[in-house]
């Protein structure tokens, strides 16, 4: 599962600020210039290339995006589905018992 990639550049942006990973004087614009293809090239390191787009990557792993899980869910069970399995994602029953 990825973050959708505005909302987890913005929010790494941020930490790595806050953890002084990077200059305070840095814009986003630059940041952005640095790091616009993080999350693709943690997930195909060591795949032969850095700097592969999604659509490059898709034929050996699926993704979802966490702002739209519910409809990720689906996906994952509907593309299961075609390769003959079948599972259900849904939540049946309240899992958290706790009284808050």
């Amino acid at each position: 599962m990825l973050r959708e990639p505005h909302s987890r550049n913005w929010s790494a942006f941020h930490f790595e600020k806050k953890q002084g990973l990077i200059s305070e004087a840095l814009s986003y614009d630059d940041y952005l210039a640095i790091n616009h293809n993080f999350q693709t090239r943690i997930l195909t390191e060591g795949l032969g290339g850095t700097d592969l787009k999604p659509n490059e990557i898709s034929d050996f792993f699926t993704m979802g995006i966490v702002e739209r899980f519910d409809a990720s869910m689906i996906a994952f069970e509907w593309i299961l589905a075609e390769k003959g399995i079948q599972v259900d994602f849904a939540f049946p029953q309240k899992l958290n018992t706790q009284n808050y």
